[in-house]
């Protein structure tokens, strides 16, 4: 909770501890220190990339709250992280999209990871193709194409 460098902890974490002991733990870390608005965003930002790659429903529902997060790498981080858990997360990184009107960074990493995972945008078409960033287009099937991609 108090150091910066917290991927090789987590890591052993992960190595050592069974995944109902892990889960709770990292659960717990997140809420006090990636939810914290006093930590410094490098901190949360760092705390959220270690967990990357052992990202569950439940850690995905503590990181949710840093898709709104004041820093744009906290956000970053944290879009990629709940994109681990699947599909689900369709809805609440569309709305994170749709709100990250000042936030360019932002929207360009949600439009990237839905045009690589090829998830669709029903429901939100006509708001994500107003606030589409350069180089990305809404296909006729409803997802998210770099520009001179295939449809």
């Amino acid at each position: 909770k108090t150091h910066h460098q917290v991927e090789w902890p987590v890591r052993t974490l992960v190595r050592i501890l069974p995944n109902e002991e892990l889960v709770p733990l990292l659960v717990g870390v997140l809420e006090d220190i990636a939810q914290n608005p006093f930590t410094s965003p490098e901190h949360r930002s760092s705390l959220i990339k270690a967990m990357q790659g052992h990202v569950t429903p439940e850690i995905a529902a503590v990181l949710m709250k840093s898709l709104e997060d004041d820093d744009d790498d906290v956000r970053i981080s944290a879009i990629h992280a709940v994109a681990e858990v699947g599909e689900e997360t369709r809805e609440k990184l569309l709305e994170a999209f749709i709100k990250a009107d000042d936030r360019p960074r932002i929207r360009i990493a949600i439009a990237e990871l839905f045009s690589d995972r090829e998830w669709p945008v029903k429901g939100y078409r006509p708001s994500i193709e107003a606030n589409l960033p350069e180089g990305f287009q809404v296909s006729a099937k409803g997802l998210i194409r770099r520009r001179g991609s295939p449809a």
